[in-house]
């Protein structure tokens, strides 16, 4: 049998709480605790499957209880209650592996249903981000349509990336959240990915598409690299370098390296399926013209366009550190040319003039 573990420092409360779960419904022993120290001795000797703790609790709180408990048991379930809910609350008790909230005064079915939910859910998929990249995972779970929190830990640092229904709706890190947050998850350097199924954001935060914020992660991330590097300038990634780096993304067919004009400067294909000699004018004035048409129309400038037809999909993207050159890949028809995108935009301001 399951094991409940509740804590309050209100006893009459406590009391209600335990009777009011002993039931045939729920079907576990239900252990109370009046403070967060006696609560951890009990995780500490027992296997405790849930723990419900209130937040406001003189000594150790409920927050710090729910640290205290993830290092004992990393599996360990939660749900939180408190009357007095806020923003900050409820951000910690997400960081802290709490992806269930009640506020008090609590509707008893909701709970009950809280409490069996948690009981029975299996716990998502756990990786390591040195075998599956965050960012597979990310586009996996937007192209999937689903509803999910991501947990991703690397080391001290924690944050949680929230899906509905595939869409990035909000993100936290530490103290932050937003977009600022999300870009923060996607410079972690390493760490452990647990996601979670048919978790509700608490807030709504993100309005921007995924493919969008990757590619934002990606600058940001090259960025940062390119003030680390102390190199002297001829020893920068060349042109067969950034042909191999692009030749690791499924689906790739051939790229090649064009000035703003539609000169030809660079080429590797896989066969003779891409042909950019005669058609790189062509390519270069679409993309003049796609620049244009943005910022008539009041948006930021143009960085990239992608074309598609049933022989595959053409990605072009600005190149060189003041957009002098055009980076063009080819991807095959049955592959996700968004891989691609990501790649040519850490790639794109590499190239440099020979």
């Amino acid at each position: 049998m399951k094991k409940i573990l509740l804590v309050d420092d209100e006893i009459e409360e406590l009391k209600i709480l335990a009777l009011s779960l002993d039931c045939k419904e729920i079907n576990a022993e239900i252990i109370t605790a009046s403070s967060g120290e006696e609560a951890l001795s009990i995780i500490e000797k027992e296997g405790i499957s849930l723990l419900i703790t209130d937040v406001h609790m003189p000594g150790m709180n409920g927050m710090e209880l729910i640290l205290a408990a993830s290092a004992i048991v990393p599996d360990l379930a939660f749900i939180v209650m408190t009357a007095f809910p806020t923003a900050e609350i409820k951000r910690d008790a997400l960081l802290g592996g709490c992806l269930r909230f009640i506020e008090k005064p609590y509707d008893i079915e909701l709970l009950r249903g809280s409490v069996i939910e948690a009981l029975t859910e299996q716990k998502g998929f756990t990786g390591t981000m040195a075998g599956i990249e965050l960012s597979d995972m990310i586009q996996l779970n937007c192209l999937s349509c689903n509803t999910v929190a991501l947990k991703i830990r690397d080391g001290k640092k924690s944050g949680m990336i929230f899906f509905d229904s595939g869409n990035i709706v909000h993100a936290i890190a530490g103290d932050i959240e937003g977009e600022e947050a999300f870009y923060r998850i996607m410079a972690f350097g390493g760490g452990n990915i647990e996601s979670r199924r048919n978790v509700r954001p608490p807030v709504l935060s993100i309005e921007k598409s995924y493919v969008g914020l990757l590619l934002e992660a990606s600058r940001r991330k090259d960025e940062t690299a390119s003030r680390a590097v102390t190199q002297p300038e001829e020893k920068e990634l060349p042109q067969a370098g950034i042909f191999r780096a692009l030749a690791k993304v499924a689906g790739y067919i051939g790229a090649a390296i064009l000035h703003r004009n539609g000169v030809l400067l660079a080429e590797e294909k896989n066969g003779n399926s891409i042909d950019l000699n005669s058609g790189g004018t062509v390519i270069a004035d679409l993309f003049r013209l796609a620049s244009q048409t943005t910022t008539e129309n009041g948006l930021e400038k143009c960085d990239s366009i992608v074309l598609e037809s049933t022989d595959g999909t053409l990605a072009t993207r600005s190149a060189g550190s003041k957009g002098e050159f055009l980076l063009v890949a080819l991807v095959a028809p049955d592959c996700n040319p968004t891989l691609m995108q990501i790649k040519m935009a850490s790639l794109a301001p590499q190239i440099r003039a020979n």
